[in-house]
């Protein structure tokens, strides 16, 4: 995965050490180490496990490490306003 922070290390890096931008490879700058979740797993657990890593997506894999899709802080987001909440929690 090239996130947002492998670019900016890598423009950064390139700058400090004189590359063209342009030359840098994505392979050379993305995490290879993945935190994945699969598609049976419940949003509050993810979404904390999110939050504890300071993860803004976290990829979705099937049982055999497939990529099917990613989940994203506006997916938390989302699936926590429609979740069925008692209208005093809501408020504050």
């Amino acid at each position: 995965m090239l996130s947002e922070l492998d670019c900016l290390r890598a423009i950064l890096s390139g700058s400090y050490d004189q590359e063209e931008v342009g030359t840098i490879l994505v392979k050379g700058h993305m995490s290879c180490e993945l935190e994945t979740v699969g598609p049976d797993e419940q949003i509050i657990d993810v979404a904390l496990s999110m939050l504890d890593h300071k993860h803004r997506r976290r990829p979705v894999v099937d049982q055999r490490g497939n990529l099917l899709g990613q989940l994203t802080c506006r997916h938390r987001l989302k699936g926590v306003k429609d979740l069925d909440l008692p209208e005093d929690w809501r408020e504050n």
